[in-house]
Order: structure tokens, then C-alpha cells, then sequence
């Protein structure tokens, strides 16, 4: 795809005698459609003045994560247990793509869509590394070309199982004719820390639309007489 330099500002615009937003000399003219202020800018990577499909180059790496790996705890102390689990992956990235990834297109609102569709570009937020670009009535050729900005960072650590329980203590419930009797509480999908936010990038989706991991609590009495 292509990389992504920036979003357009006002400062690389002039006005042409016939009234019209054009580029500033030096500038290279983005072929796709007419650009404006809120728009992509990308790199020049052949140099020919131009952006083009010849300056798309690899970008991102592999979709199966090239690390994947998991530690995890167990603590002991007068009858209590706790245990701790983490699993994650890292050197993944994932491709963004299809109408439904566009905010407010085919009923989007998957994930935290509407709240980053805020983090946009607007003449009151020329912000020129916002999150979306200029936003338009119709398709942008231009800003949904692939490129850098249409990927993500699937790197994750997952908070995967969290247990606590209680051992009683044998000459407690020997009276009730029991062998022995815990009581736990376990959690499973806990908590979730990636740079991607959107969804959880362990669907490895490209628009939100996978279902993600549940999160589940279990509590439980063990026992044996």
C-alpha cells in the first residue's frame, strides 16, 4: 500500500486565478481524485512528482502472529489460593477494509466506530494526524486508498484467567462428614490491553464485525465426603 505522510493542512493549498484549492509547488499531485485540506497526503516513494499505484511498497507484517506467549502466577497462604494467567501475541498486523469500516456508511456502529468517527478532521479540528480523515458525502478515493493508515497494530496481552479461592481448614468440616471443601471464584477474559481499541484485535477482523472472546465468571463449590 501506500504510506501515509499526514493529513493535507490549509498551509499546502493556494488559490489559483480561478479560484480554486491547488496544491503548492513541490508538492506531489494526488492522482486518485481532487484533494482538499483534511485529505491524505502520501509519500512520493518513485519520486516522479506524482502519487500513483507505483508507490505502493510492503507495509505491516505477517497476519499470524510471529510471537505468541503466555506467563501466569500461583499463590499459597493459610487456606487461600490465587492464581494469575496471561497469554498475548505480538508482530502481527491486521488489514483495515470494506464499506462498513467507513463511519456512518451501511449503518456502521460496531466497537467504538461513533466515538473515533469524533476524531476526525474538521476546519475546528485541523488535526493533521486525526484519526479520519476529511469525511464526504460518497466515497474518497483518494483518503480509502490501502495504505498505512488502513492497517493496525494486532499486538495484544490479555488478562486471560484470574481465580481466588479458599481451602477449609480439615478439622473444621470433619463435624459434617466431609473430606475436604473450597470454594473459588473464576474469571476468564478479564481485561484486554492493546494499542487497537477499536475491537479486540485477537478477531483478527478487518471492519469490527467478529464476534469477540466472552468474558465469564464462574463461581464454584468443590467438595468431597
Amino acid at each position: 500500500g501506500l504510506i501515509a505522510e499526514r493529513l493535507f493542512t490549509e498551509d499546502d493549498f493556494v488559490t489559483n486565478d480561478k479560484g480554486d484549492l491547488v496544491l503548492k509547488e513541490g508538492i506531489p499531485s494526488h492522482t486518485f481524485n481532487s484533494v482538499r485540506p483534511g485529505d491524505i497526503k502520501y509519500v512520493d516513494i518513485d519520486g516522479d512528482g506524482s502519487i500513483t499505484n507505483k508507490d505502493e511498497v510492503a507495509m505491516g507484517g505477517t497476519v499470524n502472529p510471529e510471537i505468541v506467549y503466555g506467563f501466569g502466577a500461583q499463590l499459597f497462604w493459610k487456606g487461600f489460593d490465587f492464581g494469575i494467567f496471561f497469554r498475548g501475541q505480538a508482530h502481527v498486523t491486521y488489514g483495515l477494509g470494506g464499506d462498513t469500516f467507513i463511519p456512518f456508511n451501511k449503518g456502521v456502529g460496531k466497537g467504538n466506530l461513533f466515538e473515533k468517527a469524533l476524531d476526525r478532521w474538521t476546519e475546528d479540528n485541523p488535526n493533521p494526524n486525526a484519526f479520519y480523515p476529511r469525511l464526504s458525502n460518497g466515497a474518497s478515493s483518494n483518503n480509502w486508498q490501502s495504505s498505512t493508515r488502513t492497517i493496525y497494530n494486532g499486538r495484544l496481552l490479555r488478562l486471560a484467567d484470574l481465580e481466588l479461592g479458599y481451602t477449609f481448614k480439615k478439622n473444621w468440616i470433619a463435624p459434617i462428614g466431609m473430606k475436604s471443601l473450597r470454594i473459588y471464584c473464576l474469571a476468564n477474559n478479564v481485561a484486554l490491553f492493546a494499542p487497537w481499541d477499536m475491537w479486540d484485535p485477537e478477531t483478527a477482523s478487518f471492519n469490527g464485525s467478529k464476534y469477540p472472546l466472552p468474558r465469564k465468571v464462574n463461581i464454584g463449590i468443590r467438595a468431597s465426603f
